[in-house]
């Protein structure tokens, strides 16, 4: 909650003249006091909230040695109490850095988030064992999500808050990593773009939310449907991020969508799970698909409502779309 401090004004003296030395005393120690007041030692960044009654410094210093490259708004911190009945604190700080909070003496759990988090939301916190970070959903369809983005989490397990060091700080350091998956997705050798008006990838699969203290991920499963560009002639690419792979093992499907300058939409399904599985990098999964074939304009098959095409058009298939579950 936050601290309010209030500043009582003594009125005037109406004769003006000189002062008792006593009363000046007592002025000088007020004005001492208000000024220590309103100059509060651990309340400095912008946007903290201390809790009220005794509290102690905590210096909460980021370590990106396993993200170096991670810059960040700010972090939101959460202090969940291990004892049990206490109260959750939570702190927004600006910077990658770290800075200062206060909080009552106990031993808390610790986790941190990148407070810039677009694409997914927090929630389950009411312990440090439940909390988590979930797909906010990008339609009507329960299983589609939006592209997380990056993901920056940290913790620590168990943390002592008391009267600190020398000079009253506990410091404790926090060691954010990425818990998203970055998924490049890149279609060489494609023929007949000539012929599209756009088109999308859409890659199924990914766990729909992570654990921030253990990183382990749901068994239900979403997914994102991203633009391709045309970087080239012949070349599509997108670029797409979730959680991983879910606790259940499901495959990975990546589906071509395209509609056609005659208005057609079709649709090519790969199943990419060996790509995604085996990535030489797990958090930055690279996903190639080569030699594939637009189908020609007036081509006989999907109208307006539809999502493929007939058989036998150079290897596309006609692919019927769950709409409850979008797979």
């Amino acid at each position: 909650m936050p601290i309010s401090t209030k500043v009582s004004r003594a009125c005037s003296p109406t004769n003006r003249g000189p002062q008792p030395k006593s009363f000046l005393l007592r002025l000088t120690v007020a004005v001492a006091a208000v000024l220590m007041l309103l100059t509060p030692t651990a309340c400095r960044q912008k946007g903290l909230v201390c809790p009220a009654g005794e509290s102690h410094v905590v210096e909460v210093v980021f370590d990106w040695e396993a993200a170096p490259n991670a810059d960040p708004e700010g972090m939101t911190v959460w202090f969940f109490p291990i004892t049990a009945g206490g109260r959750i604190w939570r702190f927004d700080i600006a910077g990658r850095s770290g800075g200062r909070v206060e909080l009552p003496s106990g031993r808390y759990g610790m986790i941190a988030v990148n407070s810039d988090l677009r694409g997914a939301t927090v929630a389950d916190l009411t312990s440090y064992l439940d909390a988590k970070a979930t797909a906010r959903p990008a339609g009507s369809n329960p299983a589609s999500a939006m592209s997380t983005g990056m993901l920056f989490g940290g913790k620590v397990a168990d943390l002592t808050v008391d009267y600190g060091g020398d000079d009253g700080v506990s410091t404790v350091v926090c060691r954010p990593d990425s818990m998203a998956v970055i998924y490049t997705i890149d279609i060489r050798n494609v023929e007949g773009l000539e012929r599209m008006r756009s088109a999308s990838a859409r890659l199924g699969g990914m766990a729909r939310s992570v654990t921030l203290a253990t990183g382990a991920t749901s068994s239900d499963t979403c997914y994102t449907v991203s633009p391709l560009a045309n970087p080239t002639a012949s070349a599509l690419s997108a670029t797409t991020s979730g959680f991983g792979t879910p606790a259940s093992g499901c495959n990975f499907n990546l589906t071509v969508e395209a509609t056609l300058t005659d208005g057609k939409r079709y649709a090519r399904q790969f199943d990419v799970s060996d790509q995604v599985r085996n990535s030489r990098y797990p958090r930055n999964v690279y996903i190639y698909i080569d030699s594939i074939t637009l189908p020609a304009t007036g081509t006989p098959g999907g109208g307006d409502d539809d999502v493929g095409l007939d058989v036998g058009v150079d290897g596309w298939q006609q692919i019927e779309i769950d709409i409850t579950t979008g797979i």
